[in-house]
Order: structure tokens, then C-alpha cells, then sequence
């Protein structure tokens, strides 16, 4: 079968849409986690990441380099983020090309998956230009598919098992994807005029990543937890 990437025709992997260790803090003892779907109104159970057959083995390597960047920053950084409380501000170093070429491989492969937990999200007009960025391993610009990450908490809390499946909307007229997992919103712009508080706050070559706490209600999310709430409470 051909990969999604390389376009070379070679067997598939089972490749993560969203890198395995996000789901570690969801598995139960039987690992298993729910997934709280507020489009259906139900509860699904999965027994592991949202994984379809896309890349080759060369390019599951070559992406996965990157998610084992991505998991160590965070594991280093996670003690400080759950410290954090609303309207606080966490920077620390990265390096710019690892942690954006993994972050826009997730926003690719988003867009390219089947699994109904990403069926309100679909940019196939940018498809081709992310593709080719990874494939060539360039982060391109900070203002290229440029994101914030944003810690949204609860009381004050910090709730690193949630997880928000992609959508589309409009911040200031760019176009964006809003999603969250780990417990942090991210929010990609697909396009990008003039925002010059956003482009503050994106991954800078200079190494510097920007992190911000913000209570849950002044996000895009609150209605998307209110309505999961009330599902898990039918459930029980």
C-alpha cells in the first residue's frame, strides 16, 4: 500500500494520529479508556491510541524521533505545568525544528484520519503543504501553522487526562483548529494575517516555547466539557 507521506508504496504501519504516551494518564487496570462522544451523546471504550495504517516503517521512525522530543520536554515540564495557576506564564527552551515538525505532523495526520474522533476536523487544502514540509524536514516559519498552547484548568486544577477532539473555527478572522490533549489546548492557525498577540505566544526560533494558564471558562472549550459532563453523568 502506498504511505501517506513518502507516497512510496511499502507495508503500513499502525501509526498514531496522536502520539501513544498522551493516553497514558486515560488507561484503566484493564487498559481501556472512554472516549465521550458529545456529537452521539455515548460513551465509547478503546483499549489503545487512535492508530490507522498510514505510514511506511522509514517514515513511522522518522515521525516517531520526533513524538520521543516531544514526550521527554513534556515529562520534564508536566511538574511545573501542574503547578501553574490562572494567569500564570511557564517559558522554557526548546529545540524549534523537533518540536514543530512534530507538532505539524500531528495536525497532518488529524487531517488525513478516519476515526470519527477527528470527523469535525479536515483541512485537504493544506494537506499538501504540511506533507511536503515533513517530508522535507523543515519546521518552516513561526507563523506557519504557528499554535498556542494553553492549559486550561478547572477550579484551578490542572486535568492532564483530557482530551478534545479537533474542530475548525475562526479566531479574528484567521481559520483555526482548536484540539486538546494531555491536558493542554492547542490551538493551530491554518491561515495567519496579523495577529500579533498570537504570534507572541507561538514557537519561536529562538528556541523559546510559551505556555499560559487560563480557567476553562474563558476557552473554547467550556461548552465542550459541560456537554461531556453531562454524558458521563447519564452514563453512571
Amino acid at each position: 500500500m502506498q504511505c501517506a507521506l513518502c507516497q512510496n508504496t511499502k507495508k503500513l504501519c499502525k501509526s498514531h494520529i496522536i502520539p501513544e504516551f498522551f493516553y497514558k494518564e486515560l488507561y484503566d487496570k484493564k487498559h481501556r479508556f472512554k472516549g465521550v462522544y458529545s456529537i452521539w451523546g455515548k460513551i465509547v471504550f478503546h483499549f489503545k491510541g487512535f492508530r490507522e495504517r498510514l505510514l511506511c516503517e522509514d517514515c513511522e521512525k522518522k515521525l516517531s524521533s520526533y513524538e520521543k522530543y516531544l514526550r521527554d520536554v513534556l515529562l520534564e515540564q508536566y511538574p511545573k505545568i501542574m503547578e501553574l495557576k490562572v494567569g500564570d506564564k511557564l517559558y522554557f527552551n526548546v529545540n524549534y525544528k523537533k518540536i514543530r515538525l512534530c507538532y505539524l505532523s500531528i495536525l497532518w495526520r488529524m487531517s488525513i484520519a478516519t476515526k470519527r474522533f477527528f470527523k469535525n476536523f479536515s483541512i485537504p487544502e493544506y494537506e499538501g503543504k504540511l506533507k511536503d514540509l515533513l517530508n522535507r524536514d523543515d519546521p518552516g516559519n513561526p507563523n506557519e501553522f504557528g499554535y498556542i498552547a494553553i492549559v486550561p484548568l478547572m477550579n484551578n486544577s490542572f486535568k492532564r487526562a483530557w482530551f478534545i477532539d479537533p474542530h475548525l473555527g475562526k479566531m479574528n478572522g484567521d481559520d483555526i483548529c482548536f484540539v486538546m490533549f494531555g491536558g493542554i489546548l492547542y490551538i493551530f492557525f491554518i491561515t495567519f494575517t496579523n495577529n500579533p498577540r498570537a504570534a507572541e505566544a507561538f514557537i519561536q526560533r529562538e528556541n523559546k516555547w510559551l505556555i499560559t494558564a487560563v480557567d476553562v471558562k474563558d476557552t473554547l472549550l467550556d461548552k465542550y466539557i459541560r456537554n461531556a459532563q453531562k454524558i458521563i453523568k447519564k452514563s453512571q
